[in-house]
């Protein structure tokens, strides 16, 4: 299966970048289609909410990702499974990705999948344009990749706490919808700002 994005990762980044991601196709009536690939263990499932803004006071991270997921398969541009990425490479502008399972194609590829254990294997031509840095707001042993407006090179992408961003529901979730709208802009060769309207329907 070939896609024209896919990301790596279902927690509150990549979940925010493909909602952003699908209500820009939805503005400019695409026909691109988004793969979310989670492996179910996104550290907001262990969480509780409270001082999350707009947040139900109190919901527990499980149901708060779900209600996301809800919220991203109304658009009707996004798919969403449940496995494990094993292998990353890239193939004349395309990128494979590996799962246990089967392999698949994308030509803009999203890593949102946290900084805390990294182990999935990147190919020699990814692997030399990422610059792999501390994690900047923790002694412990934690990774993010350089890049520049979520850019890392190319068409590979990153967002969450991955890039950086300090860990909060709301800086996590920023950082999706940001990486969202420069990836947006690459493939529109403009930068769009994406604000719902009374008129917009579903």
């Amino acid at each position: 299966m070939a896609y024209k994005v896919l990301i790596i990762g279902g927690g509150v980044s990549g979940l925010s970048a493909a909602i952003t991601l699908s209500s820009g196709f939805k503005k400019n009536k695409t026909t691109d289609n988004i793969l979310v690939i989670d492996n179910h263990r996104s550290d907001a499932l262990k969480a509780k909410y409270y001082n999350a803004p707009g947040i139900d006071f109190g919901i527990n991270g499980e149901e708060l990702l779900d209600k996301m997921k809800e919220q991203l398969l109304k658009y009707n541009y996004s798919e969403i499974i449940g496995t494990n990425v094993t292998n990353i490479s890239l193939d004349n502008n395309t990128f494979i990705v590996q799962t246990n399972e089967r392999e698949y194609k994308t030509e803009h590829l999203i890593l949102a999948s946290g900084y805390k254990l990294f182990n999935i294997k990147l190919s020699d031509e990814i692997s030399k344009n990422i610059n792999k840095v501390a994690y900047s707001y923790s002694d412990k042993d934690r990774i993010c990749f350089e890049h520049k407006n979520n850019n890392i090179f190319g068409n590979l992408w990153v967002c969450g706490l991955l890039s950086g961003v300090i860990s909060q529901f709301a800086t996590a979730s920023a950082s999706g919808v940001e990486c969202a709208l420069h990836l947006l802009a690459k493939i529109n060769n403009k930068f769009d700002f994406l604000h719902d309207k009374l008129e917009d329907n579903f």
